[in-house]
């Protein structure tokens, strides 16, 4: 049984030059668009299962047409606004990977501009400043997702979440854990602190506090830099203690999201 035994009210796509195709592509590439439209795409089996698991809004599902039934695509289509059945030739020119699996979605974009006041300051969090890289963000959200923290506060500054490359490296996480994204992100830090929360300014210093030595306080915040020039002044200064983890090797930092994880680690102790 293919996917086109499944459902029989469907549609049916034969050219990569069909508006429904080309608003996809435009969407996969294009931060921007993303924005504007308030919508992005799903590619893979797996993925697209947990954004239909999740409740996430699916306004098109499209599955080549020699695409296998299984329960996790039929749950997919289920979950549909509309059913699309695509030739394999459209699924590669559609696919964002070497080896498409020839199942993707439409879908609309959470809103992750949520005040800070819907926070639960009695949980830990990290934030985020100015994180670019998809897989480093993908991989910092699918471990903060796992350990079960509060959720993320994201500067103005970082890669956005519904990027391919982000998705794919967060296994789903970016449609379960809480996003906040913020323009001004230490006024953010500011204001959660008024509210008796904790920010870490996690820093490459030796006089700072040591990842592993110390408890952290409930709600506490762990802030992130850029992967190249770390924290900005100003986040520093506005966040009440510092914070690092130690190294006895040779390299004198560590990636981002091996970083993140590490204190995410102990903050969820």
């Amino acid at each position: 049984m293919t996917v086109k035994d499944i459902r029989g009210d469907y549609d049916r796509i034969t050219s990569r030059d069909n508006p429904l195709i080309k608003e996809m592509a435009k969407l996969a590439e294009d931060a921007a668009e993303r924005r504007r439209s308030g919508r992005f795409v799903i590619e893979g089996l797996r993925l697209c299962a947990d954004a239909a698991a999740t409740g996430l809004k699916i306004i098109a599902a499209l599955a080549a047409e020699d695409l296998p039934d299984s329960p996790e695509l039929s749950n997919i289509l289920a979950a549909a606004g509309r059913v699309v059945v695509i030739t394999p030739a459209v699924a590669k020119a559609l696919g964002d990977t070497v080896t498409p699996q020839g199942v993707f979605c439409l879908c609309e974009s959470p809103d992750i501009r949520r005040p800070a006041e819907e926070i639960d300051t009695g949980r830990p969090y990290a934030a985020l400043e100015d994180i670019r890289d998809p897989a480093n963000l993908g991989a910092i959200i699918r471990t903060a997702e796992a350990l079960g923290i509060g959720g993320l506060i994201l500067s103005a500054g970082c890669a956005d979440i519904f990027a391919p490359k982000v998705l794919r490296a967060s296994m789903g996480g970016a449609f379960r854990l809480p996003v906040f994204q913020t323009k001004d992100l230490p006024d953010t830090l500011e204001r959660l602190q008024k509210r008796g929360m904790t920010a870490f300014a996690c820093v490459l210093d030796r006089m700072a506090e040591k990842l592993g030595k110390i408890r952290f306080p409930r709600g506490s915040i762990a802030v992130i830099g850029n992967e190249a020039s770390g924290l900005s002044p100003r986040t520093t200064e506005v966040c009440l203690r510092q914070l690092t983890v130690p190294m006895t090797g040779a390299a004198d930092s560590l990636n981002a999201a091996m970083a993140a994880g590490l204190i995410v680690w102990e903050m969820a102790k």
